[in-house]
């Protein structure tokens, strides 16, 4: 069944590029006047395709080709009826949309007629000095008869790279050949047929696109670094902490002969100054009264002298106490007790020397005769009153 131009057929696309077929724009050649800047080719495209197009430019999709060196020009537009009839509508959701027949560009297949074919259409090109921009432009739909004798370039397929570029794959007259036309950027942007508004502001929203991914790959490098980083400072730490639980390991008995030697010092201080820490207690215990004095802490010193932490009912019971120690001759005050009263009991603080007195010898026990008669003696018998 062939397909009429008025029933819809699916747009050609492959990775977000929509080819149209050629035979739906209306297509003319220019040359470019003298002393055009580049920045003024977009303006000057417009105005001629407004001098010819039957239609307002605003319902039309149109696009151009330029090459400044041989000073051609070529416009394509279509309106935007014809297309939604073709069945192409959504245009904005592609990365290009563009005619078939650019697919010559960039092949430099030399001045003269060449034929191009694609499964949109067919056209009859006509190049000139120009090598990528052709003079005219004749295109058909696929139905439409051709001679049998006509040969051509034909368009293989097309599609979008990594960095948004167009590549057409074709084949040469008489060749089984495949071979590719790169388009770039600034031609792309010229001859995609949206509207020019459109094109500016999804030109913008790309670059920033580019920016951000840039930005979040040199993101994702600097994250990279910090993980390794990181990685390289816990493979540090767990070294680290290696050597220092096998020195810990080492140092362990060390530490020991250490507290040992420590210790020994301390007993030979002891021993030195004679402290008689049980006899200190034992005095301060024995002359204590029971019932108003009460120890919570003592604590001795080289020289047998002792701190006494604890309470008593009233200050003068206290001073008693120490009155009492005092005149036992073996403790001596040597700094004035510190009390507080507080609720109705006073508690107190007082420093004490200890000084120490050998008990004296016991008298020798008498024989065990003597013993005898002096029990006989208590007993009321001697020898004689038992004669």
């Amino acid at each position: 069944m062939e397909t009429t131009e008025n029933e819809p057929t699916e747009p050609a696309t492959e990775r977000s590029l929509c080819l149209l077929p050629g035979h739906l724009f209306f297509i003319e050649g220019l040359e470019l006047p003298e002393g055009l800047s580049e920045e003024e080719i977009p303006s000057f495209a417009e105005l001629s395709l407004e001098a010819n197009a039957p239609f307002p430019i605003e319902q039309l999709n149109w696009g151009y080709l330029c090459d400044r060196e041989a000073r051609r020009l070529l416009y394509f537009a279509t309106h935007q009826d014809r297309l939604k009839q073709a069945g192409y509508q959504d245009l904005e959701n592609h990365t290009w949309v563009l005619p078939d027949f650019l697919a010559l560009y960039g092949l430099n297949p030399g001045s003269g007629t060449h034929h191009f074919q694609s499964a949109l259409s067919h056209a009859t090109v006509n190049f000139g000095e120009s090598p990528t921009v052709p003079n005219a432009i004749e295109a058909q739909p696929p139905e439409a008869n051709r001679s049998p004798s006509t040969g051509g370039f034909e368009l293989l397929h097309a599609e979008t790279n990594d960095q948004e570029l167009v590549q057409f794959f074709l084949r040469a007259p008489g060749s089984e050949a495949e071979q590719s036309v790169q388009m770039e950027a600034d031609y792309l942007w010229a001859a995609d047929v949206r509207s020019a508004d459109f094109k500016k502001n999804e030109r913008r929203d790309r670059k920033l696109s580019h920016y951000f991914l840039q930005g979040f790959k040199y993101a994702a490098c600097f994250a990279a670094l910090l993980l390794l980083a990181e990685l390289i400072l816990l493979s540090a730490n767990f070294w680290l902490n290696t050597r220092e639980g096998k020195v810990a390991s080492q140092t362990n008995p060390v530490a020991k002969i250490q507290e040992q030697q420590a210790l020994t010092v301390k007993l030979e201080r002891v021993f030195e100054n004679q402290l008689r820490p049980v006899a200190m207690l034992e005095v301060l215990n024995d002359l204590r009264p029971v019932k108003s004095i009460h120890f919570n802490e003592t604590s001795t010193e080289e020289n047998n002298r002792v701190t006494v932490e604890g309470e008593a009912k009233t200050v003068n019971a206290l001073n008693a106490y120490i009155d009492q120690l005092k005149a036992s001759g073996q403790i001596e005050l040597l700094a004035e007790p510190k009390t507080l009263t507080r609720s109705g009991k006073t508690t107190f603080s007082v420093e004490l020397g200890y000084l120490h007195r050998e008990p004296e010898p016991t008298p020798p026990v008498k024989p065990a005769a003597d013993a005898d008669a002096a029990a006989e003696v208590i007993a009321g018998t001697t020898p004689e009153s038992q004669s």
